[in-house]
């Protein structure tokens, strides 16, 4: 009979997780076809804004027992060490993997040149390749940067590591599986293409998060660091508009 009831549970959860992965993508639908078919206002930015509040808050009550396990434990010395460590690594790490991504890219842009349109990115004397999401992004941050707001530093860094690091961590056991996966599927909902070479960086981005939460195996730590990178990259985007 436990064996019974045990062999339902794991069913159960990985019906959960699935769901929690499946539900994640649909935000390529709504950051990209939505604003691709209608006019890109600031009624648009809020509508993607609220819906990216409802996906978190769906991910979180699907997965509120184990999120419940993970995020009421005490957040010790020890945790607080761990997440200021991993932001470090993070932070040292940007600079060699978007010079590792531009490599990369130019490389293709090179050998591929009608991949996409060229755009210089503030700040950086190289070239990117600007990806359907990109795009968009940049239109709703132009157009109303609290709705991008909400959507990238308030939800994102909570439903993109829920979807990514636990789900996906837990679906697929094999450490180098889940990493190439999971860092593939973070870099299509940021770029909305397998083919645009804009994303390199964000498979890049999301095998170091990876990486952190198997060694962590800290989901508040990824939340964190995430909130804090995200938060950074919106306010010096927001002065860049003054």
């Amino acid at each position: 009979m436990n064996t019974e009831n045990d062999a339902k549970v794991v069913q159960a959860n990985k019906i959960r997780w699935g769901l929690s992965l499946a539900l994640g993508m649909l935000v390529v639908l709504w950051r990209v076809v939505l604003p691709r078919n209608v006019e890109i206002t600031v009624a648009t930015v809020i509508l993607v804004a609220v819906l990216d509040l409802i996906l978190t808050a769906v991910l979180i009550f699907i997965n509120k027992d184990e999120l419940k396990d993970v995020l009421l434990r005490k957040f010790t010395k020890k945790d607080f060490l761990r997440t200021i460590i991993s932001f470090i690594i993070l932070i040292l790490a940007s600079p060699v993997l978007l010079a590792v991504a531009n490599q990369i890219i130019v490389a293709l842009y090179n050998s591929f040149p009608a991949m996409g349109g060229l755009i210089i990115l503030p700040g950086y004397s190289v070239l990117m390749l600007q990806s359907p999401a990109d795009w968009t992004a940049t239109q709703f941050f132009m157009i109303f940067p609290m709705g991008m707001f909400v959507s990238g530093v308030i939800a994102a860094p909570i439903w993109e590591e829920i979807v990514f690091r636990m789900a996906g961590r837990n679906l697929i056991k094999n450490a180098f599986l889940y990493l190439i996966i999971t860092s593939l599927l973070f870099g299509f909902i940021h770029t909305a293409s397998f083919l645009t070479p804009s994303i390199i960086r964000y498979v890049l981005n999301g095998m170091v998060f990876g990486l952190i939460y198997v060694k962590t195996k800290d989901l508040r730590i990824l939340i964190a660091i995430h909130f804090i990178g995200n938060l950074i990259g919106m306010t010096m985007g927001f002065l860049s508009l003054q």
